[in-house]
């Protein structure tokens, strides 16, 4: 009895196709009772589900996200901050000192050029005088056979390229600003 039971809970159309030709009113009785006994608990929860009653599965799928999936996006999103916002600034930070040195570098060849031949003076002091960022020492600008220097301030960190008679450079980097440190003004600058 217990195995017809099962096989009448879990697949009851098995047991009309079995025993039909048998016992056709008995297997109905039974049928009957277990479809009168799912309808009856289904309107006393009123939790009516089309599946349970037919005996098929159904697929429910799935609405929204879990508690622990969201948990999961967030740490992951916190360890990537976490990361990345220091490099970022510290990225930030180096290409100050890398822009100041660039700024200056550009200059440097034309001032050696008028220190050691008197080539180029002119147009180098004018250039300089354009520009706002880059001051000359001396402040009247660069002539033939004399040391000076060329400071590109670039708000965070400052390069100062100092020239002698002989044509050779010298430079130095120094923060000027809270975006960046010396040392990230030497880092960016490539002045280790």
């Amino acid at each position: 009895m217990y195995s017809v039971l099962m096989v009448l809970v879990y697949k009851p159309w098995s047991y009309i196709l079995v025993y039909r030709k048998t016992r056709p009113r008995a297997g109905f009785l039974i049928l009957k009772a277990l479809f009168l006994t799912f309808v009856t608990k289904e309107i006393l929860f009123k939790s009516f589900d089309p599946c349970r009653i037919r005996m098929e599965v159904c697929v429910i799928k799935q609405q929204g996200f879990t508690l622990i999936e969201l948990m999961i996006v967030v740490a992951i999103i916190g360890i990537l901050a976490a990361v990345a916002v220091p490099a970022y600034q510290e990225y930030v930070a180096n290409a100050h000192g890398s822009a100041a040195m660039k700024g200056t570098s550009s200059f440097v060849n034309k001032a050696q050029a008028c220190i050691l031949t008197g080539i180029g003076c002119d147009t180098l002091n004018a250039e300089v005088t354009a520009e706002a960022k880059l001051t000359t020492i001396p402040v009247t600008g660069i002539v033939i056979n004399t040391s000076g220097s060329l400071t590109w301030n670039d708000d965070d960190c400052q390069v100062t390229a100092s020239l002698t008679q002989e044509g050779s450079v010298t430079y130095a980097a120094i923060s000027t600003g809270s975006g960046a440190t010396t040392t990230q003004c030497r880092s960016g600058a490539g002045l280790f």
